[in-house]
């Protein structure tokens, strides 16, 4: 549901826009709780706004959930791309892949 509403604004901004678009689609598992509920072995997958762990990187301040490394290294990843599309407006950087941007097909 909100992919399908969130591609469309895209699709539309993309129309419309100036500069390149970029997009994500964060689909990491969400850990398993600590505490009440821990006994729960499926998780729900990527919950909504799951992503702002990852892209902050504050693990230490979400004691909720059992993060391992890998939670970490792909934290890590992520907050880069972020870091470096907030300071520039792409999120291309050094040591990290290229990630494609959508643009309008003509040039305005």
């Amino acid at each position: 549901m909100y992919s399908c509403r969130s591609q469309a604004f895209l699709f539309s901004h993309v129309a419309r826009a100036y500069s390149v678009s970029y997009r994500y689609l964060f689909a990491r598992k969400r850990r398993p709780p600590i505490g009440p509920g821990s006994d729960y072995k499926n998780s729900l997958g990527a919950v909504h706004a799951s992503d702002i762990d990852y892209a902050l990187g504050n693990f230490g301040l979400n004691r909720r959930y059992r993060w391992q490394q890998a939670d970490r290294d792909a934290s890590n990843t992520f907050s880069g791309y972020v870091i470096k599309f907030v300071k520039t407006g792409n999120p291309d950087g050094k040591n990290l892949a290229v990630w494609p941007g959508l643009q309008a097909a003509f040039q305005r």
